[in-house]
């Protein structure tokens, strides 16, 4: 009968430690309306339209290319989206433009897909131009002409002139 007695009390107990609630201290921190900043999107109207590449520096500044056998172009959507072909291949892609920086203007161009034909005479060009073009950080056009692209992380460079 003891031992029946002991295991009601731990039953007892444990039920009613399981219907208790336990207090959570909570904090809650203002945010001054002035410190939330909003994404500005920003566009340039120069920009959209249609370039085929004259010019492309290689990374990490071994030389230049200004003879392609085959046209590489580029088409900037006023939507934030781009599209071209890359001498073999299709591709499109996305950007956005974050401002002003040291080299021009700040651009980032993101999820570049392509098709996947194989092309002798053109797949070594097309893939150095796929590698600058995804790490384009910046842009600059002259007299609504001439667009340059410059890849900071390895020196890349990219020349087109408009179609």
């Amino acid at each position: 009968m003891k031992n029946f007695l002991v295991i009601l009390w731990v039953i007892a107990c444990l039920l009613v430690a399981g219907c208790t609630t336990m207090k959570v201290p909570t904090t809650t921190t203002e945010i001054p309306i002035s410190s939330v900043t909003t994404p500005v999107c920003l566009s340039d109207p120069v920009l959209i339209g249609n370039w085929r590449l004259t010019g492309m520096g290689l990374p990490d500044r071994l030389g230049t290319l200004t003879i392609f056998h085959r046209p590489i172009t580029v088409n900037f959507s006023g939507q934030g989206t781009l599209e071209g072909n890359g001498g073999c291949n299709t591709y499109k892609g996305s950007y956005s433009l974050t401002g002003k920086g040291a080299f021009g203007y700040q651009i980032k161009i993101e999820k570049i897909i392509s098709t996947q034909i194989y092309c002798e005479d053109a797949s070594p060009i097309e893939t150095t131009y796929f590698q600058v073009l995804d790490n384009v950080s910046a842009y600059w056009i002259d007299n609504a002409t001439t667009l340059h692209m410059l890849d900071d992380f390895d020196g890349g460079t990219l020349e087109y002139r408009r179609t």
